[in-house]
């Protein structure tokens, strides 16, 4: 199982990708000490709808931190396709059904691996989270960095349930009808968005406030807390479920090919 998870790690070039990250936090911290969100940051302080007085740098750091949540997502995603792909683009399934391992192994290692990558996505946007909050003014752009934290769970787990429903098509359909279905996918959110801009309320966006959003939040605390709580214990079961439901069928479809 080793062996395998070291391959996948080989096919993303997690080397490289370690390297970026550890040298963009590293850099991150030398720019937060740098620049931290006092008050007394002359040309930066700027005057919000609150007519609280918020200094332009924590905003500008809390979007570095917002991206590194959005990139690791896009990053689970893309992943998916890469590591069971790459095997078939490098005729390598076939020399492993060689190897002293069940195919179920095979299979398996490819959803821990996707595990492994959201812990780790997750844990390094908790870092730079708590690296941003310490150089941040008390106020609303730091309730605004709190609520990005408690959301980043629930963002993560919905990332593992996409990575759910994707490993399968790749597995079973292969990389064409997978992508196919993919494309039908967002095709379907893009006709359902472009319904709401010609006859939805657009209302809803040009009245869209952050700070009502965290007074709402903090009137529903118990119920994200919740959400938080409970949302990735459910992901988790779906995407055991996913595997078992994938190595099934994968099993049975290496089968009818032998």
């Amino acid at each position: 199982m080793g062996g395998l998870l070291y391959k996948d790690f080989v096919s993303v070039k997690g080397k490289f990708n370690i390297g970026l990250i550890a040298i963009f936090t590293i850099l991150f911290l030398i720019l937060r000490v740098q620049f931290p969100g006092t008050a007394d940051t002359k040309g930066f302080i700027v005057e919000n709808d609150a007519r609280e007085m918020v200094n332009i740098l924590d905003t500008f750091f809390l979007m570095g931190e917002i991206t590194v949540l959005l990139m690791g997502c896009y990053f689970i995603n893309a992943w998916c396709s890469k590591i069971v792909m790459s095997d078939e683009k490098n005729r390598i399934r076939g020399y492993l059904s060689s190897m002293p391992f069940s195919k179920r192994s095979y299979v398996a290692s490819k959803y821990i691996f996707i595990g492994i990558v959201a812990y780790v996505i997750l844990s390094v946007y908790l870092v730079w989270h708590v690296i941003d909050l310490a150089f941040t003014r008390p106020g609303h752009m730091m309730e605004v960095s709190y609520l990005g934290a408690g959301f980043s769970l629930t963002g993560i787990s919905l990332m593992v349930f996409v990575a759910a429903l994707e490993l399968p098509l790749y597995f079973l359909l292969g990389k064409g009808k997978a992508r196919l279905v993919e494309v039908g996918f967002m095709m379907l959110l893009g006709f359902l968005a472009l319904g709401f801009l010609m006859f939805g309320d657009l209302n809803l966006i040009s009245n869209f406030n952050i700070l009502v959003l965290i007074d709402w939040a903090n009137a529903h605390e118990f119920e994200l807390m919740l959400l938080s709580t409970l949302s990735p214990v459910i992901v988790v079961l779906i995407y055991y479920a996913s595997y078992r439901v994938t190595a099934h069928f994968y099993l049975r479809k290496e089968e009818a090919n032998e």
